[in-house]
């Protein structure tokens, strides 16, 4: 420690006490055999992880139950309120057999078009009409018809037992799958008869049980079912079984896949929700529909929740079954409840390590604060020191870079005056004046350098803006420079064609466009020396360049270009002058203005320097 720091701390003893730049540090002498307050702490956090744990597997069991309940309740209601919407479409349907005589093809079309079924209710295949007669060339007739419309493609049905014909007469939309159904005889089948005659009986709709549809006619096949509607003779009483039986021009219907059906109403919704719908009872040959995510119905062995829900629809009894397995899904919360456990254990004995060794350490750690106060001051002490050095710098370029100025001022001005008296020198005397003046103008160049940096360093250096004429600006340069360029057979160019206003400070434009210039004109050691300067607007900023065919530089030379004091000549025989600070101080006036500076450059080839200045609106 330096006698500095020793003045600005004190190293008193008082008992267990020390004293450290006016503050006191409590030294720890002793500790107890066996400290309890870390096992205290274990035992606290293990108990709140256990019941932590337990709290969060009952209240997830509970909710996300609940959720599942409510998630299969909602299915089912959605499937109750989708079928109640088909049963309306049936009533209008035979309403339109009420309100007319003979309902033709075209008449039938219109009215399905009109109902916008399958974009309001998607998973319906159509809506149809089942005709009987009883008339052998009613039934011919509409076989014929059938046939001329290229809708009839089997066989055509025989006369029931009871005598009448039945045939599927009208199914709109005509597609492909609904073209195989023409003709066919749904009183048939035992399971489509059923449900026609339980809707004839109860003149209501009446839902079939599971069916393959003959619209089934690719590979994948659904299980499907329909739903019928009985349609009278118009004007005929309908009041009694009987009645409805012998005036009964057939039935409206409608027919349904089922996994179309079930999909048109969950959509995205439901996708983790596993269930099976049963027509009747739950059986495999009663099994309608299971959903892609579900492999078993039944208990998979994994722990699982159930719940069955039944639901009648037109006089039929669905039995839906969910199911949701526990362990992929994480409904019980089992997994997130042993991660807490297992958590909650784990930082329960990392606590317990890190107390008592902290506990432990606490002597340790006194003794590292009265260190690092130590330390602390120490390092303040240098800092000051540092400063004050670097205090003493900034005065002594200061002041002897303003003594340097006023003895120059003195010698330029007498070089001038025995200049003004050329005609009584001779060469020789001349070339000495000369050498003066170059001499007092690189003196002078250095120390305003000098001035600059200690300016920018201590940031007092203050722009002076104003709208300068860029074009301008240039060729006046290019003027100055002209008894240089001449001497070294170098041609400077203005290249830019846009005429250009910029707000700026034009005294330092001019500073950092005469140092690459100088720059350049250095460069060059050849007679056929090209140096252009560009300037051109690109969004929001001015970007300006200067071009050489100089010697070039290396990577190296580009990496420190801009770092202060740097020569890329650092021989003793070196030729160029200069303080090293130029480009330094033109990458601050640079960035003073707002913008950056930059060069690119390859040996033997020359060397372009860019920089920009944002345009201020």
């Amino acid at each position: 420690m330096t006698l500095l720091a020793k003045k600005k701390h004190s190293d008193v003893k008082d008992g267990t006490n020390i004293m450290i730049d006016g503050q006191k540090f409590k030294r720890i002498l002793s500790y107890g055999t066996i400290d309890v307050v870390p096992f205290l702490i274990l035992a606290i956090s293990i108990t709140f992880t256990v019941v932590s744990s337990m709290m969060y597997y009952d209240y997830t069991t509970k909710k996300n139950y609940e959720e599942f309940e409510k998630e299969a309740q909602s299915l089912v209601d959605k499937i109750e309120k989708r079928l109640d919407h088909y049963g309306e479409v049936l009533q209008s349907a035979r309403g339109l057999f009420a309100a007319s005589k003979e309902v033709e093809r075209d008449e039938w079309k219109a009215f399905i078009e009109t109902q916008k079924i399958q974009e309001r209710f998607p998973g319906i295949q159509g809506v149809g009409f089942q005709k009987r007669t009883a008339n052998e060339d009613v039934f011919l007739k509409d076989m014929e018809t059938l046939r001329s419309l290229g809708l009839l493609n089997r066989e055509p049905p025989t006369v029931g037992p009871d005598g009448f014909y039945r045939y599927i007469f009208f199914l709109e939309p005509i597609n492909e799958r609904n073209k195989k159904a023409y003709g066919y005889d749904m009183y048939s089948e035992p399971v489509r008869h059923e449900a026609i005659e339980r809707s004839r009986d109860y003149d209501t709709p009446a839902l079939s049980g599971r069916v393959t549809l003959v619209q089934e006619i690719t590979e994948q096949k659904q299980y499907g079912f329909l739903l019928y509607l009985p349609v009278y003779e118009n004007g005929k009483p309908h009041g009694t079984v009987a009645e409805r039986n012998k005036h009964t021009l057939g039935q409206v219907y409608e027919p349904f896949r089922i996994g179309d059906f079930i999909g048109g109403i969950i959509k995205d919704q439901y996708s983790n929700l596993d269930f099976c719908i049963y027509d009747f009872s739950k059986s495999d040959e009663h099994l309608m529909y299971i959903n892609d995510s579900l492999q078993l119905c039944e208990d998979s062995g994994y722990p699982s929740i159930h719940k069955t829900i039944q639901t009648t629809n037109f006089g039929r009894t669905w039995i839906i079954a969910f199911h949701r397995d526990t362990s992929a899904s994480g409904f019980i919360g089992d997994s997130i409840g042993d991660l807490i456990l297992f958590s909650g254990l784990s930082i329960s004995v990392i606590l317990f390590f890190i107390i008592k060794k902290l506990r432990l350490m606490s002597r340790q750690k006194q003794e590292q604060e009265i260190q690092s106060k130590l330390t602390q001051v120490e390092h303040k002490i240098q800092v000051e020191q540092l400063e004050q050095v670097n205090r003493l710098k900034t005065e002594f370029v200061s002041v002897i870079s303003h003594e340097l100025r006023t003895p120059l001022v003195s010698i330029q001005g007498y070089a001038e005056i025995l200049n003004m008296d050329s005609k009584n020198l001779t060469e020789e005397q001349k070339e000495e004046i000369d050498e003066i003046h170059k001499n007092a103008r690189i003196l002078n160049s250095i120390i305003s350098d000098l001035l600059d940096t200690q300016k920018l360093e201590l940031d007092r250096l203050i722009l002076s803006k104003s709208q300068v004429d860029i074009n301008k600006l240039i060729d006046n340069m290019i003027f100055g420079f002209k008894p240089t360029t001449a001497k070294k057979s170098v041609l400077l160019e203005n290249r830019i064609k846009d005429r250009i206003i910029l707000n700026c400070d034009e005294t330092r434009l001019v500073q950092i466009l005469n140092n690459l210039i100088k720059n350049a004109i250095e460069a060059i050691n050849h007679k056929n020396g090209i140096i252009t300067i560009t300037a051109q607007k690109e969004t929001e900023k001015v970007v300006f360049s200067v071009k050489d065919n100089g010697t070039g530089m290396s990577k190296q030379q580009l990496d420190n270009l801009f770092k202060k004091f740097y020569q890329s000549d650092t021989s003793l025989a070196r030729k160029k002058g200069g303080s090293g600070l130029g480009l330094y101080i033109s990458e601050q006036l640079v960035k003073l203005h707002g913008g950056k500076i930059w060069a690119e450059s390859e040996l033997g080839k020359g060397t372009t320097f860019y920089f920009s200045i944002p345009i201020e609106k």
